[in-house]
């Protein structure tokens, strides 16, 4: 393949990567993505674009700016920084009323795997003020790695509330995953959120691919969304990574008659 970029995931400096993906990972990474890039040159081809994926957690707080430091050795195009993504255990218990009260429907009990004790109890002031630093030094640099955020356009105190409040969510009112994005797993069943994969709405091997993007459950689904936030969602990348599409989204709203913003759960 002559044009590939890959998405690589390192959690800091050997350190902290180790602690979250096990001893020896960090070199084992780091080797083969060496060995990635030899491979290309002696084939003529072009360097994959390749981009160093790091989440700001519990476990990696305090190596924001050396992950910065790491990408730059590693010789990636860019370096992403993603907040990480949690719920309180409240949320997940008043979705899963909602569910059952909405849809008819028993959860799978996939959210429990977003919620964190470590995390709520850990201080995040000093990660948000290493975030600043990065954002304001490297984000206009004119040369590898190129820094991006997700969420986008958080800064200063904006980057401590993302941790802090559970309930803000910085005008990312609701989510449209559903209206154009699909996921089948291998065994042909369709959802539209891999992170709570609650709401199947067809199998594309039984029913066909546009007969399940457009069965009951998905038109349903579709039609709750459209005014309702899932009290699991505040903190979901489906919420976040549609930032690009929120100026067509705001249009749409308001030729359909829709209120901007949607009923969002608290406790």
């Amino acid at each position: 393949m002559r044009n590939l970029s890959l998405l690589y995931s390192i959690d800091g400096d050997e350190e902290s990567h180790d602690r979250v993906r096990g001893k020896g990972n960090f070199r084992r990474s780091v080797r083969a993505l060496g060995a990635l890039f030899e491979r290309r040159r002696s084939l003529g081809l072009p360097l994959p674009m390749t981009v160093m994926s790091f989440v700001v957690c519990e476990w990696t707080s305090g190596k924001v700016e050396t992950a910065y430091a790491v990408a730059r050795e590693l010789g990636v195009f860019g370096l992403n920084y993603t907040m990480r993504y949690f719920l309180p255990q409240q949320a997940g218990l008043d979705y899963e009323r909602e569910l059952q009260d909405h849809f008819g429907l028993r959860s799978s009990g996939a959210w429990r795997g977003w919620v964190a004790p470590a995390h709520e109890r850990h201080d995040y002031t000093e990660a948000a003020a290493a975030m600043e630093r990065v954002l304001r030094r490297r984000r206009f640099r004119l040369a590898p790695p190129y820094v991006f955020a997700l969420p986008r356009g958080l800064r200063g105190r904006r980057l401590l509330q993302y941790f802090d409040d559970y309930y803000e969510v910085f005008g990312n009112e609701s989510c449209f995953m559903p209206f154009y994005w699909a996921r089948v797993h291998a065994n042909g069943d369709m959802i539209f959120c891999p992170g709570h994969p609650d709401v199947i709405v067809g199998n594309v091997f039984r029913d066909g691919f546009m007969e399940s993007f457009n069965s009951e459950p998905a038109v349903a689904l579709r039609r709750h969304v459209l005014n309702n936030r899932f009290p699991i969602c505040n903190r979901c990348c489906g919420l976040y990574i549609t930032y690009a599409g929120r100026s067509n989204e705001r249009r749409a709203r308001k030729k359909l008659g829709l209120d901007g913003r949607v009923k969002a759960w608290r406790p």
